[in-house]
């Protein structure tokens, strides 16, 4: 749940692509895919542990959440409800959830959700433990997320560079093309002779487990998932 990039282009067309940090013990996550939820169909992939996600689309929005919501943010492992639920119902009830729901049992997050269409801006959450923190995001624009805990406000601003530079570097390419030059920036396991967005922090059993791409093109949704798994060593 931890380095996403949101890349608009013409129209309702864009590309969200996502690399899941966790602990590489936690047990394989079921790919992308079409489930029934409450009685809506979503997509997305299934952390088997928790039961929820951290990327899921319906026909007309999409969700995504992150560890953290400030630079201090130290996980809660004891946390009473698991954040995975929390893209699928705001999806299902839309911005009514956030204003009605109580965070307390949950642990901190950045969650955002914005409509396919384009038609209006993201709208961006963060529960820090105590308050929840609600701004938008234009949604012409490309941005960068980092799980906040994880990396330091330095780390964040390095790969916020990095992203600035290959976007100014990439220029102007056609929307296969950009898929695929934004997919390889997601793989980089390092930027400025620092850890990349590729990480393997072996003496936490901490690595990047996953990395999953949306991308709409006229209107038209496809995706790609990579399980990165058998990486790690895992537990016998």
């Amino acid at each position: 749940m931890c380095t996403v990039t949101f890349i608009p282009f013409q129209h309702s067309d864009y590309v969200l692509t996502q690399n899941r940090d966790v602990s590489t013990r936690r047990p394989k996550a079921e790919p992308p895919d079409y489930h029934d939820y409450r009685g809506r169909s979503l997509f997305y992939p299934i952390d088997v542990k928790g039961g929820g996600t951290w990327n899921a689309v319906s026909s007309s929005h999409q969700a995504f959440i992150l560890n953290g919501a400030d630079y201090d943010y130290y996980p809660n492992f004891e946390a009473p409800k698991s954040r995975g639920s929390l893209c699928l119902d705001l999806l299902v009830n839309g911005k009514d959830f956030m204003e009605n729901h109580e965070f307390a049992d949950y642990d901190d997050f950045t969650l955002v959700y914005f409509p396919r269409d384009r038609a209006s801006d993201m709208d961006e959450w963060r529960w820090n433990g105590e308050k929840l923190l609600h701004r938008t995001r234009p949604i012409d624009e490309p941005y960068m997320w980092i799980s906040r805990g994880m990396y330091t406000r330095d780390d964040f601003n390095q790969k916020r560079h990095a992203f600035h530079r290959f976007l100014k570097d990439t220029g102007k390419v056609d929307f296969s093309e950009f898929s695929e030059n934004i997919w390889s920036f997601h793989h980089r396991k390092s930027v400025a002779d620092l850890e990349g967005f590729l990480i393997s922090r072996a003496h936490h059993h901490l690595g990047t487990v996953s990395v999953v791409q949306v991308m709409q093109e006229e209107g038209v949704l496809t995706s790609r998932y990579e399980d990165r798994t058998d990486f790690y060593e895992r537990p016998t």
